[in-house]
């Protein structure tokens, strides 16, 4: 971990100066929303012999843990895009594994075990990977492949965004 001290920034830290806004430091939450390829160059192993996409799995995993064992108000989800497996509700090929909430204590269980059997879990609930994107009719004019509509993943981000914010009111 990193730690800023505020003479190596310039900033000369004075102890006795106290900040207006503190509370709103310790209130605040973050609402992050993990975008994951999941598509087939993400199952390619690393130089520790792990895929790409696990390891971004185990990343977010641990931040699940760590918001957690902290307490903080925070809201994590997951969409996995590329995946087998279509969206029912608008046939493309991203999956919201995890609703934006609280991490609770069975979303880190259900995560630990894709980790823990991620070949033979990965394939039974997401359908495996996507090889090429067939959902979106544009191509890639260096390599005449269809593109994956990254667009539709932010949308629906920026959708679960809008109704976690209507309900807050």
């Amino acid at each position: 971990m990193v730690v800023w001290e505020g003479s190596s920034l310039g900033i000369d830290p004075d102890p006795e100066i106290e900040l207006e806004d503190e509370e709103s430091v310790y209130l605040s939450s973050d609402h992050v929303i993990f975008l994951v390829d999941a598509r087939e160059p993400m199952l390619e192993l690393n130089s520790s012999g792990e895929s790409h996409l696990l390891n971004s799995l185990k990343t977010i995993l641990h931040i699940m843990k760590q918001k957690i064992m902290a307490g903080d108000n925070s809201l994590l989800g997951i969409i996995l895009m590329g995946t087998g497996n279509k969206n029912a509700e608008n046939n493309h090929h991203y999956v919201e594994y995890l609703r934006l909430d609280r991490p609770r204590a069975e979303n880190v269980r259900d995560l630990q075990i894709l980790v823990d059997d991620f070949d033979s879990e990965f394939q039974r609930i997401f359908g495996g990977s996507q090889e090429q994107p067939s959902t979106c009719n544009n191509t890639n004019t260096n390599t005449d492949k269809p593109m994956f509509p990254l667009k539709e993943c932010f949308w629906k981000s920026a959708w679960i965004f809008n109704e976690k914010n209507k309900n807050k009111t």
